[in-house]
């Protein structure tokens, strides 16, 4: 459950200026601003632009708000920070971010293989709960879903997943993994154990009994390190 806030919050943070009214003028500020009026109104933003409201924090070197489209993009050093109901910290680092208020979808990009979006998880107290990289993190914020896309990686206290795209259905309570024989792993205090195949989805993600299953070629792993053996 940790890894699907995760990347909603992320997104959620990055598209999240693009959904307060009070937007435009007010709340974000930057070195310069200026807007363009006519047939076709703009807003740009240029120089340390930041939005800030409770618990909500976004940075990005650049950043353009079109009216008609009613689309906000931004560039450059782009960093999303989202406090939770529970005081963790999520956030999200990438190059290029895009947030579409009429659906709702959205999308953040780092500026390659070598520098991808990266997301975290900080304590309450401090301290990393988790990390995770890929080269795309897209948004669905109507239907509450979010993909990491392109070299998928996350890790957190209770697991990890490896994946070329993870698909986050968080009313669902759902994971998807595809792409490169994904794998996902788990640990508890006295156990171990992964999973790879072709296709992996997890549910009741947020319950103690998390469900996994995968098709195609499916290989699992158990190990139990105080009785000092592995099942398949």
């Amino acid at each position: 459950m940790r890894l699907l806030t995760a990347a909603l919050c992320a997104a959620l943070a990055s598209g999240a200026a693009a959904q307060e009214p009070s937007l435009i003028g007010s709340v974000v500020r930057s070195n310069k601003w200026d807007i363009k009026r006519g047939a076709h109104k703009v807003e740009e933003f240029t120089g340390d632009v930041q939005y800030r409201r409770e618990g909500r924090r976004l940075r990005a070197d650049w950043a353009l708000y079109d009216h008609d489209q009613r689309r906000i993009d931004a560039r450059g050093a782009i960093r999303a920070e989202e406090r939770l109901e529970d005081g963790t910290l999520a956030s999200a680092e990438g190059e290029r971010s895009s947030h579409d208020r009429r659906d709702g979808t959205g999308w953040l990009v780092g500026r390659g293989s070598d520098d991808p979006v990266r997301i975290h998880l900080l304590k309450p107290a401090g301290g990393e709960q988790g990390r995770g990289r890929a080269r795309k993190l897209a948004w669905d914020l109507p239907r509450r879903e979010a993909r990491l896309e392109g070299d998928a990686w996350f890790r957190e206290e209770r697991g990890e997943i490896r994946a070329e795209v993870a698909r986050f259905y968080h009313a669902q309570k759902k994971l998807e993994l595809g792409g490169r024989r994904p794998t996902l792993s788990a640990r508890g205090p006295d156990w171990a154990a992964a999973v790879q195949a072709d296709q992996l989805t997890g549910l009741a993600l947020d319950g103690a009994r998390r469900r996994v299953t995968g098709k195609g070629r499916a290989h699992g792993w158990i190990h139990f390190p105080n009785k000092g053996g592995i099942r398949p």
